[in-house]
């Protein structure tokens, strides 16, 4: 009995193989990087495409959580400076009035805590379409979908029913 008394699990210890993308998969996940980005925020689910699967993976990583969260770090402190708005930066004002939710996001994005990919794609389209360009929407109603939208779903079940 190599074990004593106890039987030996039956399990697989081997590791997961990761997903492999081609080549062809990376360039159109590059070139299309913004529009598979809003089509995650929207809802579509990663595993349509290939190229959707491999973005997510991206979204998911430390590198590119951090990488979101100081692009709105910059951002807050390029407001902070008092400059007023010009055509560089034509939001500047709008991040100026939600420096605190802004800051609030990034800590999230750098927080150990799971966060979904849609609301990491949802920050994505953030600091790539609505800090550097003016909108309809209000930046803050952004700022807060895309927060909302971080906690995992499992996560907010796990919130309302601690909360009751």
């Amino acid at each position: 009995m190599p074990n004593g008394i106890f039987p030996v699990p039956k399990f697989d210890t081997t590791a997961a193989q990761s997903p492999r993308w081609g080549l062809r998969t990376w360039l159109i996940a590059a070139l299309r990087r913004n529009g598979l980005d809003a089509a995650l925020a929207g809802g579509t689910s990663p595993d349509e495409s290939r190229a959707l699967s491999l973005r997510a993976a991206q979204l998911r990583t430390r590198a590119v959580r951090e990488q979101l969260a100081g692009a709105l770090t910059d951002a807050v402190a390029d407001a902070r400076t008092g400059q007023p708005a010009n055509i560089e930066h034509p939001q500047r004002g709008q991040v100026r009035d939600s420096a605190d939710q802004l800051t609030a996001l990034a800590a999230r994005l750098r927080s150990h805590q799971p966060v979904a990919v849609r609301g990491v794609a949802m920050v994505a389209v953030l600091v790539n379409d609505r800090l550097h360009r003016t909108g309809r929407d209000q930046l803050r109603d952004a700022v807060a979908d895309a927060h909302g939208a971080l906690i995992p779903a499992h996560d907010a079940a796990h919130d309302l029913q601690a909360a009751a």
